[in-house]
């Protein structure tokens, strides 16, 4: 009977060393940074005079304390902050965190979080909002719509061309650009050629 146990234990003690060297490689290998930040605490002045590799901008430290306050309080942070911060090198990146509390005995003794380089993905954004504003402003009127034929942007020199303002334009069938004469037109022609 005791024989047995212990290699009944042996075998579960094999399965939980597998299951840690695959979380291990699982955490290991991650594109993210994973991490657990105690709360011994620095103030604002120590952080900013260590040499470390991602170090918060003094503005982003601002916010971040922000954060750490609701935290402390324990509110519920229902947007993940994307801070400024500087690597080893000195250079500037943007980090998204997702932040937990750890609570021991009702007291707050750490934070775990995840942070997620979006320096790619804030200058596509700022990509498309360049684009965007460089449609809005061409001189060409320019409009597109949706399968149902309905008009889901319009720049402004499209809608002034009709005599309308963008907003009364927004979700209109693509129609009201024809005259009733060309509709027959428009539903055999154009209609088939966008599908």
């Amino acid at each position: 009977m005791h024989i047995a146990g212990c290699i009944y234990n042996s075998n579960s003690f094999e399965e939980l060393i597998k299951s840690k060297e695959m979380y291990y490689d699982l955490f290991n290998n991650a594109k993210d940074i994973i991490y657990t930040h105690d709360l011994d605490g620095y103030s604002k002045e120590e952080i900013l005079r260590l040499k470390g590799g991602d170090l918060l901008t003094e503005e982003s430290l601002e916010i971040a304390s922000m954060f750490m306050q609701q935290i402390r309080d324990n509110e519920d942070i229902s947007v993940q902050p994307i801070f400024e911060v500087v690597n080893k090198n000195g250079d500037k990146m943007f980090l998204e965190f997702n932040l937990r509390a750890i609570i021991e005995n009702g007291k707050l003794v750490a934070i775990h979080g995840i942070a997620r380089d979006v320096n790619k993905r804030l200058q596509a954004e700022k990509n498309i909002l360049i684009f965007s504003k460089a449609i809005d402003m061409a001189s060409d009127g320019i409009n597109l719509s949706d399968s149902e034929h309905k008009i889901s942007f319009i720049n402004e020199s499209g809608a002034k061309i009709f005599g309308y303002s963008q907003r009364e334009l927004l979700g209109q069938s693509a129609n009201i650009f024809y005259a009733e004469e060309d509709l027959p037109n428009f539903e055999e022609n154009v209609i088939p050629s966008m599908k």
